[in-house]
């Protein structure tokens, strides 16, 4: 599985690699055979020392120290890096957001995640697996599954199956927003998810919004609408007409 996950990435020879915790050193192993250098950003410190000592005949190797949600991707010195990594599965929504800090900086990401959490991420709307996150995500990042991994690849098997995908950071943003605002609606959106789309954003603890958004074209049309229908591009449609009655609470 290890090897899938680093020829997914693409990883080679003048790749430089970011890995998010190492355990056993498994993914690491793979990584260094393939890239021209590996960052391990590790905080337990059995973990380092295990790896370090499996490792130790590699010299395209780097050891940071710390939690990745604290010490972030700054220290790595090189303008363009990619990320592989196998992470922990609560706190991959925390990583993710961590990397759109970095996104300029950033080739793609390739993470071995929770297969149930990879499904949110390509939700189509309308569906019960579309979320707020999923709309952020991809309004930063092109997101693609790659590979289906089953529970039993793995030794003990966990409790739930995971995926493979990746995460190519957008150049040029699908359409220049106020973020802050924008992502405040739609996490109403979603807050209100039985409540009809006008209701919820009225009643919003994101975002205060006057009640003059019921004058526009968007509620004239479709005034029964709930958010978790609406794709990213209507979601824009919809700021549009309200932005000028909105401002962050």
């Amino acid at each position: 599985m290890q090897k899938k996950i680093v020829d997914v990435s693409g990883c080679d020879n003048q790749s430089i690699v970011v890995e998010i915790g190492c355990g056993e050193g498994d993914l690491s192993e793979w990584l260094v055979k393939r890239a021209r250098h590996v960052y391990i950003i590790e905080i337990d410190s059995d973990c380092k020392r295990a790896t370090q000592e499996r490792l130790s005949a590699y010299h395209n190797l780097s050891f940071i120290d710390g939690d990745i949600l604290k010490v972030g991707l700054a220290s790595i010195q090189e303008t363009l890096f990619s990320v592989v990594a196998n992470i922990p599965y609560n706190i991959t929504a925390k990583i993710i957001k961590m990397l759109i800090r970095y996104k300029d900086r950033l080739r793609h990401a390739t993470l071995l995640v929770q297969a149930e959490f990879a499904d949110k991420l390509i939700a189509l709307p309308n569906t019960d697996s579309y979320t707020s996150l999923g709309i952020y995500t991809s309004y930063h990042f092109k997101v693609k599954k790659n590979l289906f991994v089953p529970k039993t690849c793995f030794k003990p098997i966990p409790k739930v199956d995971s995926a493979v995908i990746t995460l190519e950071p957008r150049r040029t943003p699908l359409f220049v927003v106020d973020e802050p605002l924008f992502f405040s609606i739609v996490r109403t959106a979603f807050w209100g998810r039985r409540k009809t789309l006008l209701k919820g954003l009225l009643n919003s603890p994101y975002v205060h919004i006057d009640d003059k958004i019921k004058t526009c074209p968007f509620f004239k049309e479709r005034p029964q609408v709930r958010g978790e229908v609406l794709s990213i591009a209507e979601f824009y449609e919809l700021y549009q007409q309200i932005q000028p009655y909105c401002r962050l609470s």
